[in-house]
């Protein structure tokens, strides 16, 4: 079974600049989605699952994803987070606060065969 968890953690100083910000979306989160690419590619991984999928850095990678036809099931804490995916044409979002998390992941991992 082929199968990569990406897991990424979000951190801010006190009060983050608007310098730091752009510097986030327009250099480091691009690099980081290349990255995450690169790995995916040199492994032959079929089927990504990412958290904190609401994101910027995750919606970035989610496009990467449809684009170069990768399979991705995506990870959001919240019901409003769910629609946002959906709408950027997410096949598989799963709210991670849900009481069948588990068994609706366990369900898309089956039907995917990674």
């Amino acid at each position: 079974m082929m199968l990569i968890m990406i897991r990424y953690v979000s951190f801010y100083t006190t009060k983050p600049s608007t310098k730091s910000f752009l510097l986030g979306s327009s250099f480091v989160n691009p690099l980081t989605v290349c990255t995450f690419y690169h790995h995916i590619k040199k492994n032959n991984h079929k089927v990504v699952i990412q958290t904190g999928a609401s994101s910027s850095l995750g919606k970035m990678f989610h496009r990467l994803c449809l684009e170069k036809e990768i399979q991705i099931i995506n990870i959001v804490r919240k019901d409003s987070q769910l629609q946002t995916l959906q709408d950027l044409g997410s096949a598989h979002t799963l709210n991670s606060s849900s009481s069948s998390f588990s068994s609706d992941l366990s369900k898309i991992i089956e039907e995917l065969q990674p």
